[in-house]
C-alpha cells in the first residue's frame, strides 16, 4: 500500500488566506486535529488545532506558525513510511503531495487501519499466536521455518516492544485454527508463547494495537 492508493476524501484542507477560525470550524466537522495549509494548490504548511487555539479567531492562517518539515509524504511513499511520519510529528493525518509539492490528498489514521483491516493478511481465516523473545535472538526466517515444517505458512507479522526493553512480542497469524501442533514446535525451541487469539478476536483488537504500532515505529 502506498500514499496515493489510501488517500481520505472526507478532509478538506485549508488556503493560506483563510481566517484561524475557518480553520477550527473544518477541524471539529473533520474530527481532526492538524490540517494542510495550501497556497495555488501547492503544500505550504500544516496548521495544528494546537496554535489555532492560542490566536485570535480573525487572524489569516498566513501569520500563524507552520513548520511542516517532515509533515507530508510523496504520493509513492509505503504506508509505513506513512505511521513514521505521523508517529514522529503526533499527526492525526498526513498530507500527501507530488513531486513538486502539489497537495494530492491526505491521508487519515482511520483510513489507514481500514486498510489493514481489509489486507489478505487479516481477512484470510487463520489463528494468531503473540511470542516473547529477544531482540537479538529474533529471526524471521526461522519463525517461519517453524510454521512451515508443521505444514502452514506464516501470512501476516507485527512486532511491538514488549515492558522489557531486552524483550518484543511477535504477532504472527497462521493460516490455520488447528494450531496446537504449531504451539508444541515452538515450545520444542524455547520460544515463550503469551497468548493465542482465535480470528474474530484478533480483528476486535486491530484498533486497539493501532496505537502500539504507531509506538514502536516511533522508537
Amino acid at each position: 500500500m502506498i500514499a496515493k492508493d489510501i488517500i481520505s476524501k472526507n478532509v478538506t484542507p485549508i488556503k493560506i488566506g483563510d481566517a484561524a477560525q475557518k480553520a477550527l470550524q473544518l477541524m471539529s466537522e473533520q474530527m481532526v486535529k492538524h490540517l494542510p495549509v495550501l497556497e495555488k494548490g501547492k503544500l505550504v504548511g500544516v496548521l495544528s488545532e494546537e496554535t489555532l487555539l492560542n490566536c485570535d479567531a480573525g487572524e489569516k492562517i498566513a501569520t500563524l506558525p507552520m513548520n511542516f518539515a517532515g509533515k507530508y509524504v510523496y504520493c509513492k511513499d509505503h504506508i509505513f513510511e506513512i505511521l513514521k511520519h505521523m508517529a514522529e510529528h503526533n499527526m492525526s493525518v498526513m498530507p500527501v503531495v507530488k513531486d513538486d509539492m502539489m497537495y494530492f490528498g491526505i491521508v487519515t489514521q482511520d483510513g489507514i487501519i481500514k486498510n489493514f483491516a481489509q489486507a489478505e493478511s487479516i481477512t484470510e481465516p487463520g489463528s494468531i499466536i503473540v511470542l516473547e523473545t529477544t531482540k537479538r535472538n529474533y529471526s524471521l526466517a526461522e519463525i517461519s521455518r517453524i510454521v512451515e515444517n508443521e505444514g502452514f505458512s506464516v501470512i501476516g507479522l507485527l512486532i511491538t516492544n514488549s515492558d522489557n526493553v531486552e524483550l518484543i512480542d511477535v504477532a504472527i497469524k497462521i493460516n490455520t485454527t488447528n494450531i496446537s501442533a504449531i504451539l508444541a514446535a515452538f515450545e520444542r525451541y524455547q520460544y515463550t508463547i503469551k497468548v493465542t487469539y482465535e480470528e474474530n478476536d484478533y480483528t476486535d483488537r486491530i484498533k486497539d494495537r493501532f496505537d502500539s504500532l504507531m509506538s514502536y515505529l516511533n522508537v
